[in-house]
């Protein structure tokens, strides 16, 4: 199955960031995990998040649609990824203990998944998060703003800031009412591994006419060198959590 990932599973899983270890901490005491519990990570991709509950000593089952997706997840973290969908992961009744979504609800079927994943449920509960751009700390991030709507002006960095995501898991009413935690971390790049990053956002590979990336790689390799200088440095980011427990 191809997605709106397929053509660069390379640049994810060059660029895109890890997540705190903490963040597995708190998603196990929000949902009263026990040891060794089994997490669904649903839209896995190349299995960042699945790698967070690996190392935390939960077991995982990574969901993913895309064929080079999982190929590259399986290749990474050597365990089994199973192909499915949010709104249909082939898992059986009762089957898991927490569900999570990681950089991926925005691209669900929201009411369809969130029934899929009380019916996979045996308790805990959901997790839903994104590794959010802190803009407000990094000039880096700030000009990345401006840049990218010059090569495609569809594009609003905003957009998923402006969904009230607590409230409309609360609205469809499928779990009990959410709890909402950010974590503060800064993440180490390169210029090339900051280059994989942007090219990996679909609004970038999908959105921005090939005969342009190259003018749009100058350009970010350029305002690195201006406010980053050569060679290493740290970029911020927030992670914005939801969890809700199964009622």
């Amino acid at each position: 199955m191809k997605t709106a990932f397929n053509a660069c599973v390379a640049d994810f899983a060059a660029g895109r960031p890890d997540y705190p270890p903490e963040l597995s901490r708190v998603i196990a005491q929000n949902l009263n995990l026990p040891p060794r519990a089994l997490v669904a990570d649903i839209g896995a991709g190349t299995g960042l998040a699945s790698k967070l509950f690996l190392d935390a000593g939960f077991r995982v089952m990574p969901i993913e649609p895309d064929d080079a997706m999982r190929a590259e997840g399986e290749r990474r973290l050597g365990v089994p990824f199973r192909a499915g969908t949010a709104e249909a992961t082939g898992l059986a009744d009762a089957s898991v203990d927490a569900v999570v979504a990681a950089q991926a609800f925005h691209w669900f079927d929201a009411p369809r998944a969130l029934a899929e994943w009380r019916r996979i449920l045996r308790g805990g509960g959901l997790a839903i998060f994104w590794n959010d751009r802190d803009t407000s700390r990094s000039l880096v991030w700030a000009e990345l703003d401006v840049i990218i709507p010059r090569y495609n002006p569809k594009h609003d960095p905003a957009y998923r800031k402006r969904i009230a995501w607590g409230k409309a898991l609360d609205d469809i009413g499928t779990f009990a009412p959410t709890a909402h935690t950010e974590l503060r971390h800064e993440i180490e790049f390169t210029a090339d591994r900051f280059v994989s990053l942007v090219r990996s956002f679909s609004y970038v590979r999908n959105e921005v006419p090939p005969d342009r990336l190259e003018s749009l790689e100058r350009d970010l390799r350029a305002m690195v060198v201006r406010h980053a200088g050569n060679g290493r440095f740290r970029l911020p980011y927030v992670v914005s959590l939801w969890t809700a427990r199964l009622r």
